[in-house]
């Protein structure tokens, strides 16, 4: 494809590579279980950069106890979690067109992490999407997650933009998905038809940490690009 001709290479100091070592990871070596760092490699860049970048990155979060460790995030992830350092590294400025819009999806208690590694990245934030995950299985509906205060039945989509974009599209989409949980950090697939109603397909796009491949107008990069099936009838590039 013509959006990998130009790769570009990760900061070697600011993302994980073979070998290198977090505390958490350390602490999942030392009881035993197997946990492989990240090797990205490059990213796929193209000229002129692309107009829209979707991220999930894998969150770190801290724990409190053993079994809060037991249900941390990295254990689902196929090269671990990154930290906050390590996200706000990667080199998503270089990606980024002079006009794009960037959805960057964190959860509760990373959003003032998220919303200062936006900045960082040169994306002003502008609004944002909630994602509430319901649970048929659940008596109030929700899926009730981990959580300190309160068990977190959200997540959060962060709008960032840069430079100016083309009008939106639908001036009525509601700033709410509302959509069952399925595995871990998959992301519902209303939020490709939301992304689409905004602007429209804006040309080229990426999504980074990607999971699955949507449809052919995405360009996906991470190292589990074909954990879950896209939906049916996704065309293929």
């Amino acid at each position: 494809m013509q959006q990998r001709d130009r790769p570009v290479p990760l900061r070697r100091e600011g993302v994980r590579r073979v070998g290198m070592r977090t505390p958490r990871v350390e602490h999942a070596l030392a009881r035993g279980r197997a946990v492989s760092a990240v090797a990205w490699g490059t990213l796929p860049s193209v000229p002129g950069g692309y107009r829209e970048l979707l991220v999930d990155p894998p969150w770190c979060f801290e724990t409190r106890s053993a079994r809060g460790r037991s249900r941390a995030a990295e254990r689902h992830y196929k090269g671990g979690a990154l930290s906050d350092d390590e996200i706000a590294a990667l080199p998503v400025p270089h990606l980024a067109a002079r006009r794009s819009v960037l959805f960057l999806w964190t959860t509760v208690p990373k959003q003032e992490a998220a919303m200062r590694i936006m900045r960082g990245w040169g994306f002003p934030y502008r609004t944002s999407l909630v994602w509430v995950k319901t649970d048929p299985r659940d008596p109030t509906g929700l899926k009730r997650g981990t959580g300190y205060y309160f068990r977190n039945s959200h997540e959060v989509l962060l709008v960032g933009r840069r430079g100016t974009l083309p009008p939106r599209l639908d001036r009525a989409l509601p700033s709410v998905i509302e959509a069952p949980v399925r595995e871990h950090s998959r992301k519902p697939d209303e939020q490709y038809v939301w992304i689409d109603r905004l602007f429209g397909v804006l040309s080229p796009r990426i999504e980074l940490f990607a999971r699955t491949r949507h449809d052919s107008s995405w360009a996906v990069w991470g190292d589990e690009t074909g954990r879950f099936a896209p939906p049916a009838g996704t065309p293929t590039p």
